[in-house]
C-alpha cells in the first residue's frame, strides 16, 4: 500500500504532532503579540489590529472544529481531515450546538478519548453561549473581517464586544465615529484573547490526547 504523505513530506504522526504543537497554537501566540501591540499603537494600526485579533479568534475556533470532526467521524485518517480546508459557519454552529447539549463524559465517549482528554472538555462545556462568534467566522471565511471594523453599527454583525479602536477602552485615540461599526476597548480585546485561548487550549486537548494514545498504543505493539 502506498504510505501517505502530508504537507512537509510528513507521514501521519508525525503531521498532526507538528499540527497540535504549531498550526493550533499559531493563534494564540499571534492574538497574544497583537494584544500587548493594542496598548502602544497609533490609531489606523489599531484598525489592522483589531481585524487580526478577531481572525485569530476565528482561526482558533475552526481548528477546534477541525479537530473535533476528525475525532468524532474516523472514516478518514485524522491527518487528512486535518490537513483540508478549515471548516466553515455550518461546521461550526453544528459544534456549538454539540457543546452545548453534550456532557463532557459523553463527548470523550463520542470522541474516542480517555481521560486525559477530560480537562478539554470540560474547559469546552464551560463555555457561555458562543454563537456571538458565528458572524466572526462567516467574515473570516469570505475573508472580510475588515468589514466588521468598519462597516456602520447599522449595518454590522452584531457580537457583544465593544471593538472600539476608537474608545476610551484604549487610550489616546481620537473621539469615535458617531456610529462605528463595533468597538475595541482593552478590555473587549482581552475578552477576545481569552476566548481565543480556551479554544486553542481545548482543541490541543483533544488532540492531544488522540497523539498520546496513538504512541502509546505503538508502544505496546512494539514489547
Amino acid at each position: 500500500m502506498e504510505r501517505v504523505s502530508y504537507p512537509a513530506g510528513l507521514q501521519e504522526i508525525p503531521f498532526v504532532r507538528a499540527y497540535h504543537r504549531t498550526a493550533l497554537r499559531k493563534p494564540q501566540v499571534v492574538s497574544d503579540t497583537i494584544l500587548r501591540s493594542l496598548m502602544t499603537s497609533s490609531q489606523d494600526d489599531r484598525l489592522i489590529l483589531a481585524s487580526s485579533l478577531v481572525q485569530q479568534l476565528s482561526e482558533a475556533c475552526r481548528r477546534a472544529v477541525a479537530v473535533h470532526d476528525a475525532l468524532f467521524d474516523r472514516q478518514y485518517s485524522i491527518a487528512r481531515q486535518l490537513a483540508g480546508p478549515l471548516p466553515g459557519v455550518d461546521a461550526w454552529s453544528n459544534f456549538i450546538d454539540r457543546a452545548a447539549r453534550v456532557e463532557p463524559e459523553a463527548m470523550l465517549r463520542d470522541l474516542g478519548l480517555g481521560e486525559d482528554a477530560e480537562p478539554a472538555a470540560n474547559l469546552l462545556r464551560r463555555q457561555t453561549d458562543l454563537s456571538w462568534i458565528t458572524p466572526v467566522i462567516a467574515a473570516d471565511v469570505t475573508e472580510n473581517v475588515m468589514s466588521l471594523i468598519t462597516q456602520p453599527a447599522s449595518q454590522a454583525h452584531r457580537i457583544p464586544l465593544d471593538i472600539a479602536v476608537a474608545t476610551t477602552g484604549i487610550p489616546d485615540g481620537p473621539a469615535p465615529d458617531p456610529d462605528p461599526a463595533l468597538t475595541l476597548g482593552i478590555d473587549d480585546a482581552a475578552t477576545v484573547a481569552d476566548t481565543t485561548a480556551d479554544m486553542v487550549e481545548i482543541a490541543r486537548g483533544f488532540l492531544g490526547a488522540y497523539i498520546s494514545a496513538r504512541m502509546n498504543a505503538g508502544r505496546q505493539d512494539d514489547e
